[in-house]
């Protein structure tokens, strides 16, 4: 067997935001996704999480709709349309950002993951 050398690396924000989607499904599946998301207090602690929170909060079903897609489906990209509308509202006027899917799909999984833990949280 051959020896292989070199340093591995990775996205360490979508390996985050794939473990968000995977412990918010794992745990949340069957919530009320609107009494998990709606004012429950979570505060976003940067720009992208504001962001997701914002588009989770201002379609929570169609955000929640998208974790239930297969990664790369047709079911994911019209999911993804769904809340498309509702990223212009979340920024800033004279602001331009491209999004891949991945990254739409991570950042929903991180807000709706940190809403649920702070829901269950919550006093």
């Amino acid at each position: 067997m051959g020896h292989v050398s070199g340093t591995l690396t990775f996205n360490t924000d979508m390996l985050v935001m794939g473990m968000a989607e995977e412990l918010f499904l794992m745990s949340h599946r069957r919530a009320d996704i609107n009494a998990l998301i709606e004012g429950n207090g979570f505060a976003p602690r940067n720009s992208l999480e504001e962001l997701g929170l914002c588009v989770a909060r201002a379609e929570p079903v169609a955000a929640r709709a998208i974790l239930d897609t297969p990664t790369g489906s047709a079911s994911e990209d019209t999911a993804i349309r769904a809340v498309v509308p509702a990223l212009g509202p979340c920024v800033s006027a004279d602001v331009t950002l491209k999004f891949s899917k991945p990254v739409i799909r991570g950042l929903i999984a991180l807000a709706l993951y940190h809403s649920a833990q702070y829901a269950s949280t919550a006093p």
